[in-house]
């Protein structure tokens, strides 16, 4: 089975750190490890998120993968991760391949293990 938004890297208190990428997480694990955020837990936006959340990064989408009324929306940052968006919001946005956008998440959204 493979897992389309597991990242692999090495996590160090509470950051998860992948190149160059470091992503606040709320559990503490250190050493070799991986992470997964759920699409339905990102935010795209297009322009950054001043808020509660802890991780907020600039990227490009590279996919968009249509579903009906939802749409994965792939943005490398990198690396890669997916949101989960309405077609109403897909369309209001303007999103397209190629298109600048940024991604925000809470910690706890990030899961370690």
């Amino acid at each position: 089975m493979t897992f389309p938004y597991l990242i692999i890297a090495a996590a160090t208190q509470f950051l998860f750190k992948t190149g160059n990428t470091a992503f606040i997480v709320t559990n503490k694990s250190n050493g070799a490890t991986r992470a997964t955020v759920r699409p339905e837990d990102v935010l795209i936006s297009l322009e950054p998120v001043h808020s509660s959340a802890r991780n907020t990064f600039a990227g490009k989408i590279t996919r968009i993968n249509d579903k009906g009324s939802t749409l994965y929306i792939t943005v490398d940052l990198p690396p890669e991760i997916s949101a989960l968006i309405t077609r109403n919001s897909f369309r209001e946005m303007g999103l397209t391949a190629g298109m600048q956008v940024y991604v925000t998440f809470k910690a706890s959204s990030m899961h370690v293990f």
